[in-house]
């Protein structure tokens, strides 16, 4: 097969969920266009622009041609999750964002393998729409670090994630509403320490809480290198060996750690180090974060650049892992 490069983590907006966000909307969010054209995404106090190649196809691919991406594994902005709202509300979302993919993908099949949304706050209803974005061609799902406060280990999820399991869905983490938000309104720590944070609670929930063992099957991807995990999963180990709390626990931790992939956005070139060191080449994937400022652009040429790794070990960060991974071949 042909060498390609495949982003794991590439964010998109449904064209109609842009329209929706110009006039009143219950999605506690607006788009406004200013006298030159260009449009910004207001939530709160927060605001960003909304480029074209966040929503327009033709755009998004130009941009992955100049990151030298070959495929995007693109999933909907974090901004869509909404999880504050009520299960009536989310389920059509969700559903309409899904159709929106498999469309985008059935028109650029050779470009796009998106990953969908579910409503977990209602499980068997986020088994079902599971089910149909398979069915319509999509990779998988990315869900929320936490659901509404909920860790993935609540019980009431164990189901969705068996599901999941059983069909080989890849599932990709993303944190938004973060641990400790209070406290990191100041500084823009809700990015800075509120994201990798919340998804290392969420993998030491899966965890602990007893779901990687259970589903075998599962294939979940993080985001921003897995945050905190390969930081802590020593801490864990030793949690594991001596704490009360934790003599459920017959593999230690950083067995199951190695079971994740993770996305390059690390941001140092010793925290990838790090990460190659505690999870191995086969579990890394390409991240650009796209399109947001905390973002890597250039992520195919920093991974070319590393002198620590040769060309079959590149080859399989830049896409052999993610297109074994997303059923490229």
């Amino acid at each position: 097969m042909n060498r390609m490069n495949v982003d794991l983590h590439f964010h998109t907006f449904p064209p109609f969920f842009i329209e929706e966000l110009s006039r009143p909307n219950p999605w506690q969010k607006s788009v406004v266009r200013s006298n030159d054209g260009a449009l910004t995404m207001k939530i709160g106090a927060l605001e960003f622009p909304v480029t074209p190649d966040q929503y327009q196809a033709r755009a998004i691919l130009q941009t992955m041609d100049r990151m030298l991406i070959d495929v995007a594994a693109i999933s909907p902005s974090p901004v869509m999750f909404q999880s504050h709202l009520e299960t009536a509300a989310l389920v059509p979302l969700y559903r309409r964002v899904n159709d929106y993919l498999a469309e985008l993908a059935r028109a650029h099949p050779d470009r796009f393998r998106p990953l969908g949304l579910v409503c977990l706050q209602d499980p068997a209803a986020a088994i079902d729409e599971l089910h149909r974005a398979l069915d319509a061609g999509l990779a998988g799902v990315e869900l929320e670090t936490n659901i509404a406060g909920r860790n993935l280990d609540d019980p009431a999820f164990r189901p969705f994630f068996e599901a999941a399991s059983d069909r080989g869905a890849v599932i990709f983490l993303h944190p938004l509403a973060v641990l400790g938000g209070a406290r990191l309104r100041d500084h823009y720590l809700a990015n800075l320490v509120g994201n990798p944070t919340d998804t290392s609670v969420a993998v030491a929930s899966l965890i602990f809480g007893g779901v990687m063992e259970h589903c075998p099957g599962l294939r979940i991807v993080l985001p921003h290198g897995g945050g905190s995990t390969p930081c802590l999963c020593g801490r864990w180990d030793q949690g594991a060996r001596v704490r009360p709390e934790l003599s459920h626990m017959k593999t230690l931790p950083s067995e199951f750690v190695r079971r994740f992939w993770y996305d390059t956005l690390t941001h140092s070139e010793a925290a990838l180090s790090l990460l190659l060191d505690v999870v191995g080449v086969s579990q890394l994937v390409l991240g650009s974060d796209h399109p947001y400022d905390m973002g890597d652009p250039d992520l195919v040429a920093r991974i070319e650049r590393r002198t620590d790794l040769d060309d079959l070990q590149k080859q399989a960060i830049l896409g052999g892992n993610a297109a074994r991974l997303l059923g490229l071949y």
